[in-house]
């Protein structure tokens, strides 16, 4: 027991006299070990500065949404530096960092600051964690819902004999959502159906597009609603031509009547389905709309020919205007005619010797021949007499049967004289 005592002892007094025994130059020893030590490490294994770009995440964002606002950011990323051992530096990773903002420190400057977490994990690696900016600025607007009547157009032509109708569609109307700097930049919804040569009616699906002021197409970040597509059918009709027919009410002025009437256009090209097409033979003009009461002259109508295309029936090009021309003639006035006149071409015939018949001379009276310069002259007063059926002369069967008997005879008389004066002839031959 005594001898452990004394080794102890020992020990203890060998130590004492190790730490005090020159002690100045045991402390120089050290802090020149620890120099080198560090010099060494430093060498081998420096610090080094990293720089990385992290994005700036948004926290408290329900804020802005309550509000029916909504924020856009001038910066989304930061820049985050910080210093590690270059033997350490591969422990340490991008996302180790994250860097916010919170919408609650929002101020009416729109200045938010940004902040830089770092993952406990490398905590005790890195140092000197720093980024840029410090601050950023938040814009913010307001959310707006517009409503936008759907345009859809058709372009291209049916085949001959066929016409482009109506094109249906739907949503008719869309509303689009999004901040009032986007929505306000559009004009028009829109969209276009190309065809060509078609017969009958085409289906399809088109996108809507949202168009600016100046009819380009515009890429906004916004939400349409119901639909981003509209579904569309056009139709296609057949064609067909139909006269006019208008007919006049009421009478003319005493001593007038009505000559004629006419249309102009006289017939239109329309367009619908088939089977009112073929139900349609023309146009009829109501008669109460060409009132002639108490006219005395030519009376014009200018007429909407569409007020009278029947249900279903569309017109199909032109000009819808419709000019009714009524015609008023006196009734001393003759309508005017075309008289055309067959003229027979005379055939040659033999000429025979005729005794030259020589008419009676009549009397003229001198009462009628005096009236007849005055008409011609245009100087008369008085009135032509009329005459009538009962003043002209009676033709019976006896005088009928007398002028041929008379007739027969004189054409018998003259060929029996023309035989004998030619057997006359022969003989003195």
């Amino acid at each position: 027991m005594e001898n452990k005592n004394s080794r102890f002892q020992k020990l203890l007094s060998s130590l004492k006299r190790f730490f005090t025994h020159n002690s100045f130059l045991k402390i120089v020893s050290l802090l020149i070990a620890f120099v080198l030590w560090f010099a060494i490490v430093n060498y081998t294994n420096p610090e080094v500065t990293v720089t990385i770009r992290s994005n700036v995440e948004v926290k408290n964002e329900e804020a802005f949404a309550r509000a029916d606002r909504v924020y856009s950011l001038n910066e989304k990323n930061v820049t985050i530096s910080y210093k590690v051992r270059s033997g350490n530096r591969n422990l340490v990773k991008p996302s180790d960092f994250t860097a916010y903002i919170d919408l609650a420190d929002y101020s009416i400057t729109g200045a938010v600051p940004v902040y830089v977490d770092v993952n406990q994990d490398i905590a005790g690696i890195v140092s000197d964690v720093a980024h840029d900016p410090l601050i950023v600025h938040v814009n913010s607007e307001d959310i707006i819902r517009r409503r936008f009547v759907v345009n859809g157009t058709v372009n291209g032509t049916a085949a001959d004999g066929y016409v482009i109708g109506e094109l249906k569609h739907d949503p008719e109307v869309v509303y689009i959502t999004g901040t009032s700097s986007e929505v306000s930049r559009i004009a028009e919804a829109a969209f276009t159906v190309d065809i060509s040569g078609v017969k009958e009616d085409v289906h399809g699906s088109e996108k809507i597009r949202l168009l600016g002021t100046d009819g380009k197409n515009l890429n906004l970040n916004v939400k349409v609603e119901p639909y981003e597509y509209a579904d569309y059918t056009v139709k296609i009709y057949k064609t067909k031509s139909l006269t006019i027919k208008a007919t006049t009410e009421g009478l003319p002025r005493d001593g007038y009547v009505v000559d004629s009437i006419e249309t102009s256009p006289t017939f239109v090209s329309v367009y619908g389905e088939d089977d009112i097409l073929n139900s349609t033979p023309y146009i009829s003009i109501p008669r109460y709309d060409i009132n002639v009461d108490d006219a005395s002259e030519n009376k014009t109508f200018h007429l909407n020919i569409e007020d009278y295309l029947p249900q279903g029936i569309h017109l199909n090009h032109g000009d819808s205007e419709l000019v009714v021309l009524v015609k008023i003639r006196s009734v001393m006035q003759l309508p005017e005619q075309t008289v055309t006149v067959q003229v027979p071409v005379p055939v040659p015939v033999p000429v025979q010797q005729t005794e030259a018949v020589t008419e009676p001379e009549t009397e003229t009276d001198p009462s009628a021949e005096e009236l007849t310069k005055e008409v011609l002259s245009g100087e008369s007063d008085r009135e032509p007499e009329e005459m009538t059926k009962e003043d002209l002369p009676e033709e019976t069967e006896e005088n009928t049967e007398e002028s041929t008997e008379e007739y027969t005879e004189e054409y018998s008389e003259e060929e029996t004289e023309s035989g004998a004066s030619d057997e006359g002839s022969e003989n003195g031959h």
